[in-house]
């Protein structure tokens, strides 16, 4: 919300501000006439550009996390000519448009452009409102969430505790190869067993990490056989809840720290008891802030990145690795630090001290 109304506020300035500057120019000159028919064509053209990019030559970046691309950006020869190409044809073509008096229609095609814009933002923000409302209904299920954190936390040698650690993105002859590189490395983990022959049963994190911890039957190929209606998502919290729910029916005491892949939203409403879940780990990551950041400023709503990147859905191929910058954008000289990608970082540093 503060986001939607930073940008219609900047969108709402911007044009005000532009009328007040041209109410003094008189407006029967040929040079004021001329001036505002240069900037008609070259905004027009830029919008139809925009839309262009924005909606047919998308690129293929990957999935974006926290403003980072999966993918990096490329650029070769055919996207330059591709760049060349648009930007020479949108500008013969707004000329021809203008010069032929076409400005009537042009002014009815914006109409119909805002028209969508509006529509789709609606739908936007009651799906934005719906998640808020969901989100909160999850807040009413947890319970004193203070004391929580030192149950969880409570690891110690004279206790039983199983310690898995699963390597996402990493090939297991790697970490045997650097194992027989460095044997103190190696005794370090001495009490482990070491599955050499370890392997995933699907491509992605989300699908093999549940299969993992709640068994088989939520492999990727299952749960894929199961034509489930809700999604993975749901389907990943049944996988939680269902190993947890085992334990606890079991009359285990269990305490958990969850986090990727499953969601508060989709698992809360699940379990038996949520008063040793630990789902909302901020506490921990302003310790981790405070502690080794030296209060760093952090954005949980990081508005520049976010204009960035819709110019950057906007901009030919060219301009976009001038914007992106490897994740930094264009208005950053050193990035705003998402509180969400310490989220990882600072529950292992919670576990290890």
């Amino acid at each position: 919300m503060p986001t939607l109304a930073a940008l219609f506020g900047f969108f709402i300035l911007t044009s005000f501000m532009l009328i007040y500057i041209i109410s003094f120019v008189n407006h029967n000159s040929r040079i004021f006439i001329f001036i505002l028919w240069l900037i008609a064509w070259i905004f027009l053209a830029l919008m139809l550009l925009g839309v262009n990019y924005g909606f047919v030559l998308r690129g293929d970046y990957g999935v974006m996390s926290h403003f980072f691309f999966e993918k990096s950006i490329v650029l070769d020869k055919t996207h330059k000519i591709i760049d060349i190409t648009m930007i020479l044809a949108y500008f013969i073509f707004t000329f021809i448009l203008l010069f032929l008096k076409f400005a009537k229609h042009i002014i009815r095609l914006c109409k119909i452009f805002l028209i969508v814009l509006v529509i789709q933002s609606l739908f936007s923000l009651v799906t934005a409102i719906d998640n808020i409302a969901k989100r909160n209904g999850v807040e009413k299920l947890t319970t004193n969430k203070m004391s929580k954190k030192t149950q969880i936390l409570d690891f110690a040698k004279e206790h039983n505790n199983i310690l898995v650690l699963i390597l996402d993105r990493s090939d297991g002859y790697i970490v045997h190869q650097i194992f027989k590189e460095n044997e103190n490395l190696k005794n370090s983990f001495d009490g482990f067993i070491d599955f050499t022959n370890a392997l995933s049963t699907s491509g992605l994190t989300l699908p093999t990490l549940t299969s993992i911890i709640a068994e088989e039957h939520y492999t990727a190929l299952n749960i894929n056989a199961r034509n489930i209606n809700d999604g993975l998502a749901n389907e990943i919290a049944r996988g939680y809840a269902d190993i947890l729910n085992t334990f606890e029916n079991a009359g285990y005491a269990v305490s958990s720290i969850l986090d990727f892949p499953t969601d508060s939203v989709h698992l809360y409403p699940l379990l038996r008891n949520t008063s040793n879940i630990l789902f909302d780990t901020a506490s921990l990551q302003s310790i981790y802030i405070e502690k080794y950041l030296s209060g760093a400023k952090t954005d949980e709503i990081p508005l520049k990145q976010l204009v960035s990147y819709g110019l950057f859905r906007s901009a030919t191929y060219t301009i976009r690795k001038s914007i992106y910058r490897r994740g930094l954008w264009l208005f950053s000289k050193h990035g705003v630090i998402s509180t969400s990608s310490l989220r990882g970082i600072s529950e292992i540093r919670a576990l290890v001290e």
